[in-house]
């Protein structure tokens, strides 16, 4: 019966929306962020304080720049601002290949960012536009799908290449962003150009945004965000320092395999259970994984503390996006993912600070548990602290604000 209804639901699908979700394996197969750190540092020799600048300017051009993408998505067409932000991305990965100063590298990091910030919700929408008679839900977890199985190739494919030429790598992700964009502007449906008109107003949305929720779900997520970039950072360059290049890969793989295997079953509980059981509890996962990492009782163990930390990187962000949803009216909800995009944007930088700084300790006195402890300490605080907070400002029924029923309140 499953597999009768699940052969229906893809045959339902356009060829139009197959291109965007064969593309989304691309994009992740031209994923080079997670071996940027290793680049700097194995074949330009930066600085860790260099290395952790240009990865926050990255964040910052693609979480930062989320609102104005959504909004270039709605003005001038889903297909239009996704093939640009493609060859934006493209372009950025020929420019790290061919930099050779600091300079260089700066502008192709942001320009990596940016690209990425254009492409992803107008890639959503795009999707949505080709649906058809498939059910869009279905469509969108085939895109996570897809997305993450390439994610699970890519940075290992970008790291064996490396070992003969990161430069190489980095020309063939730039043939991936080429390929799709090619693909999409002769595939994917076109928009109709126009300027939408909605009932958004900045003072409606100030008023909307402010209540003692929304800023306690931006915080969690800045606090979130500090703590997840070290698996991107210094647990990257940990596993190279300590085992090898190919660790990095294996981590990657871990982290890739869990998202695969628990994101499905994971939803499920998530959907069960209040915000403070669920984001606490991700927390948690952070905190436990980063005692393993202290333990150092080898690769097995490190992996196995990847693949729990994992956990907390697929619960948190959901399940606070679903609240968002809940708290705001649709005249204010992209605005309100847009600030939780800056609220990412913060936690990044944050961490990427933290761990740069922390990292540089770590490896002059050549000992990374301690980091490692820090780490976890700072993660259960925080989880203890979500828990409590949020189960209390959570735990009553939402009023609506003077002149707007509830059911607008709920979105």
């Amino acid at each position: 019966m499953y597999l009768r209804h699940l052969r229906n639901q893809l045959a339902a699908i356009p060829f139009a929306a197959w291109i965007i979700i064969g593309g989304q394996f691309l994009v992740g197969l031209g994923n080079v962020g997670p071996i940027l750190s290793i680049f700097f540092q194995g074949s330009l020799e930066l600085r860790v304080l260099e290395i952790s600048a240009l990865l926050s300017v990255r964040l910052w051009s693609q979480r930062g720049g989320a609102v104005f993408a959504g909004i270039a998505a709605d003005r001038f067409g889903a297909r239009r601002t996704m093939v640009a932000g493609l060859l934006i991305r493209g372009a950025s990965n020929v420019l790290l290949a061919v930099a050779t100063g600091f300079p260089g590298l700066l502008l192709g990091v942001f320009l990596m960012g940016a690209g990425s910030a254009l492409f992803t919700p107008a890639s959503k929408k795009a999707l949505l536009g080709a649906a058809g008679k498939a059910d869009p839900v279905f469509l969108l977890s085939l895109r996570n799908a897809s997305r993450n199985l390439g994610f699970a190739v890519g940075p290992t494919a970008c790291l064996l290449i490396a070992a003969s030429s990161m430069r190489l790598a980095l020309f063939l992700a730039a043939a991936t962003s080429l390929v799709f964009a090619v693909a999409a502007q002769g595939w994917a449906p076109a928009d109709a150009v126009r300027e939408q008109r909605t009932s958004w107003h900045p003072a409606v949305a100030v008023r909307d945004l402010s209540n003692r929720r929304v800023l306690l779900l931006f915080c969690a997520l800045v606090f979130f965000f500090a703590l997840y970039t070290q698996l991107e950072f210094t647990v990257s360059l940990v596993a190279e320092a300590t085992y090898s290049r190919s660790a990095v890969a294996l981590l990657w793989i871990s982290n890739a395999i869990a998202v695969v295997l628990l994101q499905l079953w994971l939803s499920g509980w998530m959907a069960r259970n209040a915000i403070h059981v669920v984001v606490g509890g991700g927390l948690a996962t952070f905190a436990f994984a980063f005692l393993l990492f202290a333990l150092n009782l080898g690769l097995p163990v490190f992996l196995l503390g990847v693949f729990v930390f994992t956990v907390g990187e697929i619960v948190v962000e959901p399940k606070v996006d679903d609240e968002l949803a809940r708290l705001l009216p649709s005249r204010s909800l992209a605005t309100g993912f847009g600030l939780l995009g800056f609220a990412l944007s913060i936690g990044g930088t944050l961490g990427y600070y933290l761990g740069g700084r922390a990292l540089d300790v770590a490896s002059s006195a050549a000992r990374y548990a301690p980091m490692w402890l820090a780490f976890g300490a700072v993660a259960a605080l925080g989880a203890a602290t979500v828990f409590m907070t949020f189960r209390s400002a959570f735990a009553r029924p939402l009023e609506a604000p003077s002149g707007m029923p509830n059911d607008e309140v709920a979105g």
